[in-house]
């Protein structure tokens, strides 16, 4: 295995521990396959910052997808969506609630993909001014997080 491979592997793995939305996780995990070892070493410089902001963005997804309005009636029965691949909230569901995301899912669709497609394209801006990570770009986006939850640290794996 090379080392731009093992870097990579590692931040996916990082990555892949976040309590996130699987599509934003295999949306980080496509786009930074295709990038150079010299920007993956930025971004695992700055793992840490990386994962609070994925992690902001699942917010902001999360609650964007609590605010879509139910629809009184639908007439077409559309299958059930797993809900993991589009939010994962803050903490376990009911089923009763899961059943109501479930419908809210399948009776949005239009604003589901909107949603989904405007926060794929925030997170490509976002991996490219991580992977040029200088200290005054790391240090604007500090104090544009500085409202966001906790930070979170990344759970190395030992090999």
């Amino acid at each position: 295995m090379s080392k731009t491979e093992e870097l990579l592997n590692t931040i996916n793995d990082c990555v892949t521990s976040l309590p996130i939305a699987w599509y934003i996780k295999e949306e980080v995990t496509t786009s930074l396959k295709y990038l150079h070892r010299y920007k993956l070493k930025n971004i695992e410089k700055n793992i840490d910052s990386f994962c609070e902001y994925l992690e902001y963005l699942n917010q902001q997804n999360t609650e964007k997808i609590n605010n879509l309005v139910e629809k009184k009636e639908n007439k077409i029965h559309k299958q059930d969506k797993d809900l993991s691949y589009f939010f994962m909230p803050e903490k376990k569901i009911s089923k009763t609630k899961e059943k109501i995301y479930q419908k809210k899912l399948s009776d949005n669709g239009y604003e589901l993909i909107t949603l989904i497609q405007w926060v794929k394209g925030i997170l490509i801006l976002s991996i490219d001014e991580f992977c040029n990570a200088s200290k005054t770009r790391m240090d604007i986006h500090q104090l544009l997080m500085k409202d966001t939850p906790k930070p979170h640290k990344c759970k190395k794996q030992k090999k």
